[in-house]
């Protein structure tokens, strides 16, 4: 495993897409985990945090689109 990830560490997109996973786990610990519990409901400042984890999250993906939303090669 540990070759591995030396080895994805010298691909190009690699400090890209550890940023995307980091922030896609963010998501998933800020909403998903505790909307598993129908009965779950939120206070205004833990809507405002996934408002602001997922926010972050589009943002970092959008910065590899181009205007209409195609991918940058």
């Amino acid at each position: 495993r540990d070759a591995n990830n030396a080895r994805g560490r010298n691909w190009p997109e690699y400090d890209f897409f550890q940023e995307i996973y980091v922030l896609l786990d963010a998501v998933k610990d800020a909403w998903r985990n505790d909307t598993m519990h129908i009965e779950t409901k939120y206070t205004p400042e833990e809507a405002q945090h996934i408002f602001t984890v997922v926010r972050g999250f589009m943002k970092k993906i959008a910065s590899r689109m181009d205007e209409n939303g195609l991918p940058m090669a």
